[in-house]
């Protein structure tokens, strides 16, 4: 094999590993040209439809979109987004588990009969599971909300603005956004 026939091969093999391409209504998008000018924002804007977008929340799961609230351009707007990225669906859906777990250890604490502070030796060795499943529930509620505090100052880091586009449709008085299908 000779120098051209090399550095063609590494030229394609760079293409073909650079290159975003995502998959909307059945046709291919190279996003790399908007990747690239967003890294430098000079020069004409390629790829104007795509918008940079941050999902502000997630809601819940319909049908095969995801109603979100998502900022762009500044603007706060309640969508339903298809193909949005799985890392920012784990993100959001480990908040939403996390939530529900605080919220059940909370109603848990919260229904627990309280054990009077000078409650007698003998009165405590009579009810020492009440004790100590109420202390459980507090330190699992602890536990629970430390690691939703945590999940959510991860939000940020694993949700970057994604690139997505108005599809020009709604449903349920909704517009739909699309990210693209990996490919």
């Amino acid at each position: 094999m000779n120098a051209i026939h090399i550095v063609t091969a590494l030229m394609l093999a760079r293409v073909c590993l650079a290159d975003e391409i995502r998959t909307v209504g059945g046709r291919e998008v190279n996003l790399q040209p908007l990747i690239d000018w967003l890294g430098n924002r000079q020069g004409e804007r390629p790829l104007k439809h795509w918008k940079e977008v941050k999902i502000r929340e997630w809601k819940k799961t319909l049908s095969s979109w995801q109603h979100c609230v998502i900022q762009v351009e500044g603007i706060e707007k309640e969508v339903l987004v298809s193909n949005l990225p799985e890392r920012i669906m784990i993100a959001f859906s480990t908040v939403a588990l996390l939530e529900a777990r605080v919220e059940a250890l909370r109603a848990e604490c919260q229904s627990a009969p309280a054990v009077p502070a000078r409650d007698s030796i003998a009165a405590r060795r009579k009810r020492p599971q009440t004790a100590s499943a109420a202390g459980s529930s507090a330190a699992q509620l602890g536990n629970a909300q430390s690691a939703l505090a945590t999940a959510k100052a991860k939000l940020d880091q694993v949700n970057p603005n994604v690139l997505a586009m108005f599809i020009g449709g709604s449903y349920g008085g909704l517009p739909v956004w699309d990210c693209g299908k990996p490919k």
